[in-house]
């Protein structure tokens, strides 16, 4: 028997071999929504918006940006701000968009969590939450 096989033959004798499966497959799909995070600056981290064309990421840096602005300001001690996108609904004209955003402030998290059909609405209105959080 070669080498490849014993592993195969001694994989499938193991009763926990499938869960093991599953779990490497949860692993591998988490390692590629970790490889799908983008720095901006030094602390504002995007996540999930890779797919996004080149006009729309102009228009929602734009949209972070300006916030940021105002949340540091606002902020005890801005540290960073993370904003994560999930596609709920795929379907073209139905999309949904969940967007979670957190800013971290000396050490204490402000969270919000938002979903709307249009993606700049979810980040500005996810943003706004965030904000009026500070307030």
């Amino acid at each position: 028997m070669e080498i490849w096989e014993k592993l195969n033959h001694s994989a499938s004798q193991n009763k926990n071999f499938k869960n093991d499966e599953a779990i490497l497959s949860n692993i591998h799909q988490k390692s590629d929504y970790m490889d799908d995070t983008m720095q901006l600056g030094g602390n504002i981290q995007l996540t999930g918006f890779r797919d996004l064309d080149g006009s729309s990421m102009v228009i929602l840096k734009k949209i972070v940006g300006n916030y940021v602005k105002k949340l540091s300001e606002q902020a005890e001690k801005f540290e960073s701000l993370s904003l994560t996108m999930k596609p709920v609904h795929e379907k073209e004209k139905s999309e949904m968009y969940e967007i979670h955003a957190k800013l971290m402030d000396n050490g204490k998290p402000v969270v919000s969590e938002v979903t709307e059909r249009n993606l700049f609405v979810a980040v500005d209105s996810a943003l706004k939450k965030v904000e009026n959080e500070l307030n």
